[in-house]
């Protein structure tokens, strides 16, 4: 049971019992005003004031007993004396209303014989003041007792309205730091749910910026090897060179692939790239012609090692568009490289550059195995390896047509998997908007590599 269940329970509890005794507090405030003390003295003085009245009717009748005809009067006296007796009793604990009864005693009309005799008006008179005295003597007594009843119950009301007011602003009370209490609850609630989400979306944040690094560094450690291939393959024909001319083509291909490899170790440190995992782009106008026969040129040591010609045959002299050069530089040493390592020894690779309509288009067709139909649904996907295997044994991690379509999409791009158009072989298609894309957002930095 946790901390909200316990006071959840104590408030309850609390509600309840002020609940119930509010209910109580009703109850006692509707009872009868008489209690049972004072409803039996009401008895009392009903039965006393009943025998004074019977009383008073024996005395009468006794009286017209002694006139003609005469009746029997020794029931009418067997009565009065029970009668007396019975009063008696009933006023024990009022002294003056003894008195008034003994008195009584002493005015039965008997003579010494113990006969019935005429009662004069002065014994009449005395019998009617003792029994008017011991009626208001009861009265006064059965006022008192009232009116006492009568005010301890007013107090006792007064105290029971007072209770239930209390009990009622008690439930208010509750009530209101119920609601106070829930309110708070609700926006501690919903504090913690905001911190907790925010703590997620900052994890989050930090696992994907974690990721882009490490698919930046293993992009571009994988990226190196290809501008290192070709110096190294520059660096084995120079050995075999001793032509100047031919020395001096070859040192110009070092600088620019030495030149390649620098910038994308600069990328690596950018800081931008440290921090994110995200390189900054670098958007500007250039000439998609020059771009690729350089691109040609530096991969032209690797086709040579397999006895490859790389062909490029461009529809104008220039095709100016706007874009991250670098990047595009990435995207066809990626695919030039591609078509090189799947190519058999002593192929051909051909590469087309023109304008469709808003579009410069650059075609790369190989003459290997080509890419089967199930190979094209998943070719662009991460780490994908395909069924075609390299002709010379070289490396494969599976990333290079997924960066590929990386770069593509950035650039608003489409890129297209075809056959070859002489044999066997695969052709990719690549169409990139001439003007300037709607945005440039690549994710994972440097992308050259296969």
């Amino acid at each position: 049971m946790n901390l909200f269940s316990l006071r959840n329970g104590f408030w309850m509890a609390l509600a309840l019992t002020v609940l119930v005794g509010s209910v109580f507090d009703f109850i006692a405030l509707r009872q009868s005003d008489i209690t049972e003390s004072t409803g039996q003295m009401v008895v009392l003085s009903y039965q006393v004031i009943n025998e004074a009245s019977h009383i008073d009717q024996d005395f009468e009748r006794l009286q017209r007993s002694l006139k003609s005809p005469p009746v029997e009067s020794a029931p009418l006296i067997e009565s009065l004396k029970k009668r007396l007796a019975k009063l008696q009793t009933l006023t024990a604990e009022n002294p003056a209303q003894q008195a008034e009864v003994a008195r009584l005693n002493t005015l039965l009309p008997l003579n010494e014989d113990n006969e019935v005799q005429a009662l004069s008006p002065e014994q009449q008179s005395l019998i009617l003041h003792s029994l008017n005295k011991i009626d208001e003597t009861e009265e006064n007594l059965l006022k008192d007792r009232l009116e006492s009843d009568r005010v301890q119950n007013n107090n006792a009301r007064i105290q029971v309205l007072i209770a239930s007011i209390v009990d009622i602003l008690l439930l208010a009370i509750i009530g209101i730091v119920w609601v106070l209490y829930a309110r708070h609850r609700r926006r501690t609630e919903k504090t913690l749910t905001e911190a907790i989400q925010s703590i997620s979306k900052a994890n989050f944040e930090l696992e994907q910026a974690s990721l882009s690094k490490t698919h930046l560094l293993k992009a571009t450690a994988h990226d190196l090897r290809n501008p290192l291939g070709s110096i190294q393959g520059l660096a084995d024909l120079i050995s075999e060179e001793t032509s100047h001319p031919t020395v001096t083509e070859l040192t110009g291909i070092i600088r620019q692939v030495s030149a390649q490899t620098l910038g994308l170790v600069n990328q690596l440190m950018d800081p931008k790239a440290l921090t994110t995992g995200k390189p900054s782009q670098q958007v500007a106008d250039f000439d998609m012609v020059k771009c690729i026969e350089d691109v040609c040129l530096a991969q032209q040591p690797l086709a040579l090692r397999k006895n490859q010609r790389i062909v490029f045959t461009p529809e104008a002299k220039s095709l100016i568009m706007a874009g991250d050069s670098s990047k595009i530089w990435d995207l066809f040493v990626n695919l030039i490289g591609n078509a090189v390592k799947f190519s058999p020894i002593g192929s051909e690779i051909t590469l087309r550059a023109f304008k469709e309509n808003q579009f410069v288009v650059v075609e790369v067709e190989d003459q290997g195995p080509g890419i089967s139909p199930e190979d094209r649904a998943k070719a662009f996907q991460k780490y994908q390896r395909l069924t075609a295997q390299p002709t010379a044994g070289e490396a494969s991690s599976g990333l290079g047509l997924f960066l590929v379509k990386e770069i593509v999409d950035a650039h608003d791009g489409i890129i297209e998997i075809q056959d070859a158009r002489n044999g066997s072989g695969a052709r990719f298609i690549v169409k990139l908007p001439a003007s300037l894309p709607r945005r440039i957002s690549l994710d994972p930095g440097p992308s050259i590599g296969i």
